[in-house]
């Protein structure tokens, strides 16, 4: 039975931690933007024993941008003991987050609207503490107990992950949703870039200015465009992510060093005013630009 565990384990480990891995990102986009946020799971839940690192990382990500995490099961109510046996289970870091974040979790309970509703507001009892440990990181998991002398019920971070971390690289694609979601300009692709009030994107990438890698008498590059149309205070709107391989013969790279690389992206808008954030991204160098145009549709 020990053996069947561990390999079903095995095979839910990956896509569990890859859960864990895209909050965390989403807690990233989610610090850029100004005043107070709250994070909303909607979820049946995943299993996340054996992931403490993972999970204490997601909280202490949380806590440092002031985030509120709040959580809805989506199962509904539990028809017998064996599925809220299951749920308990499946929900554990939906719950352990919203008690470590001072946000809600909410369970059995089928009114989904009304439920994301509560869980939208605020919650008006909510402290922030912390103590820093008098033993060195031991690389293990240390339990939390908060009482208050009134007796009154309490949730809390049930606990730590005692390490000093290594700095977790960042992907690649992390990188590019970062840049795109940050006012931060970088022009380390030599790029056109030209907005027409249909809504229409005309990019022109200098050909002649971004390294090829040679292969079987090909030059392979890969570029990235993302484009994103933002309402005038800065809040995400649209947005579009294309990615364009190159294995170009002697004939046509010769062709867009003279033309340049040209990518069109169009959308659909109300008259009103716009920010276009446009994001491109080669792969050889690993170099961007990254570009916030102001737009008005009359």
């Amino acid at each position: 039975m020990q053996d069947a565990a561990t390999a079903v384990w095995a095979i839910f480990k990956p896509q569990s931690a890859s859960a864990i891995d895209r909050l965390t990102q989403a807690l990233r986009y989610l610090a850029q933007a100004p005043g107070s946020r709250t994070l909303l799971i909607l979820s049946p839940g995943f299993v996340s024993g054996g992931l403490d690192q993972k999970t204490s990382a997601f909280f202490d990500a949380a806590l440092r941008a002031r985030i509120v995490v709040s959580s809805l099961n989506s199962q509904g109510l539990s028809t017998n003991r064996s599925q809220g046996n299951q749920n308990m289970v499946l929900g554990e870091l939906m719950s352990n987050s919203a008690h470590s974040t001072g946000g809600q979790y909410i369970e059995n309970n089928n009114d989904l609207a009304q439920s994301l509703r509560s869980l939208a507001d605020p919650s008006p009892d909510s402290y922030l503490l912390g103590f820093t440990p008098t033993t060195p990181p031991d690389d293990k998991f240390h339990a939390l107990k908060l009482k208050v002398k009134s007796g009154d019920q309490v949730h809390s971070r049930p606990g730590y992950f005692s390490t000093k971390p290594d700095p977790i690289p960042e992907t690649i694609q992390e990188r590019i949703d970062r840049l795109a979601a940050s006012t931060e300009s970088l022009d380390q692709i030599p790029t056109a870039i030209h907005v027409s009030g249909a809504v229409q994107i005309d990019i022109t990438v200098d050909a002649r200015h971004i390294k090829f890698s040679e292969q079987s008498g090909r030059s392979l590059q890969l570029l990235t465009f993302v484009t994103l149309v933002l309402d005038s205070q800065g809040a995400l709107l649209q947005g579009k992510q294309s990615v364009v391989d190159f294995s170009l013969t002697p004939a046509k790279r010769a062709d867009l060093e003279e033309k340049g690389i040209e990518a069109t992206t169009s959308f659909t808008l109300p008259p009103g005013h716009y920010q276009i954030r446009e994001v491109i991204r080669e792969a050889i160098e690993n170099h961007f630009t990254a570009r916030t145009t102001p737009l008005v549709i009359p």
